[in-house]
């Protein structure tokens, strides 16, 4: 057995590759929201300057018994590495793991990096998992447990009118201003300051994450990557009196509306608090993404149990627990 870099121009390889990876993170998880084929084929191959992307792949032979993309920041948060580390169940608990870990060690030591993050999902009901008890045996720690929900679409338009109507009456002096794909030239600003302050303003644990560097050219590739992934984006954003933008959300559906729905981000600036604006654009926001996609019928979110306003928007909405999801981290 063997662990080498991923030839992303073998098309067969590559197939394969994205069928052991995507088998090995379903094991034992109904919830699992795997990216198609498609996005990791364009994640290896394409030129994207905010960030490098290389695959490592376990062999042996000719058989793929598992592997992980090596995913490195390259404008910002240049001392952090983020892989996955999976091993179809055929082959785990024979050294394949620790050999692709040791592999990602390597790569992220010849780039000058620091932390390794890796993903480990855990049930409701257990304290463990293999994936939480592989990577705490391997120097890993904690630095943020999120807790994945799932809300099932369509959200009945009463329950959304109810939840608008709520809102309404404390941010009255506020737009709520809702587009797909392509931010308006007019939001771009505003979009990459909110994009800007998620790092510093969402709960992030024990990690040490530098604020993004988010500009009009990074937010145009941003937008040409999920065209080109068929991706689409359905944007919701506030805008105070004054006219800045003050609160965002998004939510992204794959293979052209017919795939896995996620939940982006969404904040709300200081400040601006206390004007219902959460729930606002999230309402909004799932509103015209239901009109656009009607046969949508599944949303995943990833929130930190200390954000107690979004666990709260999100409870309102009817999102519900399925599993754990930590963030794992190891420094060299």
């Amino acid at each position: 057995m063997k662990v080498q870099p991923l030839d992303v121009h073998d098309d067969d390889t590559l197939r394969r590759y994205w069928q052991v990876l995507r088998d090995a993170d379903a094991f034992g998880r109904p919830y699992a929201a795997f990216g198609p084929y498609d996005d990791l084929a364009l994640q290896l191959r394409d030129d994207n300057p905010t960030r490098e992307v290389v695959g490592f792949v376990a062999l042996d032979g000719d058989e793929v018994l598992g592997g992980s993309n090596l995913v490195c920041p390259q404008l910002d948060n240049t001392h952090l590495a983020y892989a996955e580390a999976l091993v179809h169940p055929d082959y785990r608990n024979r050294g394949v793991g620790t050999a692709i870990l040791d592999r990602l060690l390597d790569a992220m030591r010849e780039r000058e990096r620091t932390t390794l993050i890796v993903e480990a999902s855990k049930p409701l009901d257990d304290d463990s998992s293999p994936g939480w008890s592989f990577l705490l045996n391997r120097g890993f720690t904690p630095g943020i447990l999120d807790l994945h929900r799932v809300l099932e679409l369509p959200v009945a338009s009463a329950r959304l009118d109810e939840l608008a109507a709520a809102a309404a009456p404390h941010h009255r002096d506020y737009r709520l201003v809702t587009w797909q794909d392509r931010t308006p030239d007019e939001w771009v600003q505003g979009v990459c300051e909110l994009q800007i302050a998620f790092n510093s303003e969402a709960p992030s644990g024990e990690l040490e994450l530098e604020p993004e560097v988010w500009n009009d050219e990074r937010l145009r590739n941003k937008e040409e990557r999920l065209a080109a992934m068929g991706r689409t984006e359905t944007t919701t954003v506030a805008v105070a009196p004054a006219g800045k933008v003050v609160a965002l959300t998004e939510l992204m559906v794959t293979q052209h509306g017919r795939g896995a729905v996620f939940q982006g981000g969404t904040l709300v600036l200081p400040g601006y608090r206390g004007h219902r604006l959460g729930i606002a654009v999230k309402v909004a926001n799932l509103r015209r993404f239901q009109e656009t996609f009607p046969a949508a019928h599944l949303v995943h979110s990833w929130n930190a149990e200390e954000n107690g306003p979004m666990v709260e928007i999100n409870n309102a909405l009817g999102f519900r627990p399925v599993e754990y999801l930590a963030e794992m981290q190891r420094k060299l």
